[in-house]
């Protein structure tokens, strides 16, 4: 059974095995039951480094759906593509809502990922409008925004052996 971090170095590596990990649900978990950072600094670099995963995490995420949705409009594939992008930013998002993060750092990435989430939208709408002549697309992405979820990060309940 893994722990929650501690010390700058498990804060790093936890982040840094977080970063690419498929299943992210215990790495969160720890993260969000570790012991803050005591030092300013050392706080920090780890909210530099959060900010970097997630950075990363959008890019990827719109890259997934981009790939996702290149290959014509069926509204049963656009539908579960646009479940998973709201599935991955609401993720993305827990990730810059950790307890220990200084509350601008909180406010900032927050702010951020909505920019980020809206101009996708808008830019998705945009380009719709420019290349599927019917307006069928356009007016799906309207009806159906890629919208930000902001549901807290929620710690699973641990099982408790009879």
């Amino acid at each position: 059974m893994r722990k929650p971090p501690v010390i700058y170095f498990d804060w790093m590596q936890l982040l840094d095995e977080l970063e690419t990990a498929d299943n992210k649900l215990e790495l969160m978990t720890l993260l969000h039951q570790g012991i803050a950072p005591d030092t300013e600094n050392v706080r920090g670099r780890v909210a530099v480094r959060v900010v970097e995963i997630i950075h990363k995490w959008l890019d990827q995420a719109t890259k997934y759906f981009q790939e996702q949705t290149q290959q014509g409009f069926a509204e049963s594939e656009w539908i579960k593509a646009i479940n998973l992008l709201r599935k991955r930013l609401t993720t993305t998002w827990q990730l810059g809502q950790m307890p220990f993060l200084p509350g601008n750092i909180v406010d900032q990435i927050d702010q951020e990922i909505e920019k980020y989430v809206q101009n996708l939208q808008q830019n998705m709408v945009e380009s719709a409008a420019k290349h599927e002549i019917t307006g069928r697309l356009a007016s799906f992405l309207r009806n159906n925004p890629i919208s930000l979820i902001k549901e807290p990060f929620m710690i699973p309940k641990q099982e408790v052996p009879n």
